[in-house]
C-alpha cells in the first residue's frame, strides 16, 4: 500500500507540473499522442501480462523457463506493436487530430519499453511477491516526477519533453524491475536466452487470447471518450477532460491494492474457492462503501481542487469530475469482481461485460457530446460503467451462488475483517513467494 500512496502523491505532482506548464491545448495534444501507443498496445498485447501472471503463479512455467518465455513474448509482441503503430499513423488525421506526426512516431518507442516494464511486473505478480512490486513502484514514482520537472519545466521541451519524461520513466522502471526479478528468483534461475519458437509461444498466448476481448473492450471503454472528444471538439477540450479523468481515477488506488492480490490467488488451485469468493464479495462491499463516502467528499471539493491544482484554465474539469464519479465508483467495485472472475476461469463474463460497456459508451458519447460537450462525455462514461458493473456483479452472484447483498451491503464486522484479511493475504503471499524464491 505504501508504494501506491507514494505513486499517487508523486503522480499527482507530476500531473500538476505537466498541466500548469503545458496549458489546455498542449496538455490535450500530449493526451492524444499517448492514445497511439496505449491503444496499439491494448489491441496487440492485451491479455499477455495475465498469461505471464497465470503461468508463473500456477507453476505452468518452470523457474528456468520464466525469463526465456517472457523475453520471447516481448520480442514478437514488440515487433507487432511497431508495425501496427506505423499503420495507425497513416490514419492520424482522423484518429489523432492535431497531434504532430513527428511526436506520434516518437511515441512508438513507448510501446516496447512500456510492455517490457509490464512483463517484469507480471513476473513479480506471478511469484506473488507484492512487496517487491511495491518497491519498484515506490522508487519509480519520485524519479518519474523529477524527470517531468527536468524535461517539461526546466528544459521547456513541451509535449516532446513530456513524452521523453514518460519514456525515461519506463527505463527506470525496467532497471528496478530487473533487479527485483533477480532478487525474487535467484540468479540460478535466470536464463536470458529468449524462447523464440512460435509453436511453444502460441500455447502461452492462447491463454491471453481468452481474456483478449475483455481487456480490449475495457481499455476502449476507458479511452473512447477521449478519441471522440478530440474528434468532435478539439485538443483543448481533451486537455481539460484528461485532467479530470486523471484526477478522479486516483480513487482507484484502494481497489488496485486489493484486486492485485485476487487474480494470482484465484489462479492458484490450492486456494479455497468458496472462501475466496465469499471474501471477494465482502471486500467488494467494503470498498463500495468507502468509494461512496470518498466520492461524495471528492465531489464537494472538485471545483475548488481543480482550480487550486491546475489553475482556472481547467475550471470546467470540476463538473466533469462530478459527472464521472458514479461511473468511477461502480467501476471500482467491478474491478474487484472482474479480477476474481478472471482468475477463477471466467474471462468470457468479463468480455461480454466489456463489449456491452463499450457499445453503450460509444452510443451515449455520440449522442451527448454534441449536446453537452465534455460534460456529455463524462455522463456517457458513467452510464456505461454503471450498466457494465451491474452485469458483472449479477454474473458473480449467479456463478458463486452467494447472496445478492454480500457484495453491496457490508456488515459491521466486514469493515475491519475484510481489510485485515486482505492485508494478511497480501503479506503472507509476499513472504511465501520470497521464501520460495530463495529456496529455489
Amino acid at each position: 500500500m505504501g508504494g501506491q500512496v507514494v505513486a499517487l502523491v508523486f503522480g499527482l505532482m507530476s500531473s500538476v507540473v505537466l498541466t500548469r506548464v503545458l496549458g489546455p491545448e498542449q496538455r490535450g495534444i500530449f493526451a492524444v499522442v499517448l492514445l497511439l501507443p496505449l491503444t496499439v498496445q491494448a489491441l496487440v498485447a492485451s491479455g499477455l501480462t495475465a498469461t505471464i501472471v497465470y503461468s508463473v503463479a500456477s507453476g505452468k512455467w518452470s523457474p528456468q523457463e520464466i525469463v526465456g518465455r517472457v523475453v520471447g513474448i516481448w520480442f514478437y509482441v514488440s515487433l507487432a506493436m511497431i508495425v501496427a503503430g506505423i499503420v495507425a499513423i497513416g490514419f492520424s488525421d482522423v484518429l489523432f487530430k492535431d497531434a504532430p506526426k513527428s511526436l506520434l512516431i516518437y511515441s512508438l518507442a513507448l510501446m516496447p519499453i512500456g510492455f517490457l516494464h509490464e512483463c517484469l511486473i507480471a513476473v513479480l505478480m506471478g511469484k506473488r511477491d507484492f512487496k517487491a512490486r511495491m518497491k519498484v513502484t515506490f522508487w519509480a514514482a519520485p524519479i518519474g516526477f523529477m524527470l517531468v520537472v527536468i524535461f517539461v519545466w526546466w528544459l521547456g521541451w513541451g509535449v516532446f519533453g513530456a513524452v521523453t519524461g514518460t519514456l525515461a520513466g519506463f527505463f527506470v522502471g525496467i532497471f528496478l524491475g530487473v533487479r527485483a526479478v533477480y532478487r525474487v528468483m535467484g540468479t540460478g534461475h535466470i536464463r536470458w536466452v529468449p524462447e523464440l519458437r512460435v509453436s511453444v509461444l502460441r500455447e502461452d498466448m492462447d491463454f491471453g487470447g481468452k481474456s483478449y476481448l475483455s481487456n480490449v473492450s475495457h481499455y476502449l471503454s476507458y479511452r473512447a471518450d477521449q478519441f471522440l472528444v478530440n474528434g468532435m471538439i478539439g485538443s483543448s477540450a481533451v486537455g481539460i477532460y484528461a485532467v479530470a479523468v486523471g484526477l478522479v481515477e486516483k480513487l482507484w488506488l484502494v481497489v488496485e491494492n486489493f484486486a492485485t492480490v485476487l487474480f494470482p490467488a484465484a489462479s492458484d488451485a490450492s486456494e479455497d474457492a468458496s472462501a475466496l469468493a465469499s471474501f471477494t464479495g465482502r471486500m467488494a462491499s467494503v470498498v463500495l462503501l468507502l468509494f461512496i463516502i470518498g466520492g461524495a467528499m471528492f465531489g464537494l471539493i472538485a471545483d475548488w481542487l481543480v482550480v487550486f491544482l491546475y489553475s482556472s484554465e481547467f475550471g470546467r474539469a470540476g463538473l466533469v469530475i462530478v459527472l464521472l464519479l458514479p461511473g468511477i465508483i461502480s467501476h471500482g467495485h467491478a474491478k474487484i469482481i472482474g479480477n476474481y472472475l478472471a482468475g477463477s476461469g471466467y474471462p468470457g463474463v468479463n468480455a461480454i461485460g466489456g463489449i456491452g460497456t463499450l457499445a453503450i459508451n460509444i452510443a451515449c458519447n455520440l449522442y451527448l457530446i454534441p449536446r453537452w460537450g465534455i460534460a456529455g462525455a463524462a455522463a456517457a462514461t458513467s452510464i456505461s460503467y454503471l450498466v457494465g458493473a451491474i452485469y458483472l456483479y449479477a454474473s458473480f452472484v449467479r456463478i458463486t451462488g452467494l447472496p445478492l447483498a454480500i457484495g453491496l451491503i457490508p456488515r459491521r464486522s466486514d469493515m475491519g475483517s475484510a481489510i485485515r484479511k486482505g492485508w494478511a493475504i497480501g503479506k503472507g503471499l509476499c513472504v511465501g513467494a520470497t521464501d520460495r524464491g530463495r529456496a529455489g
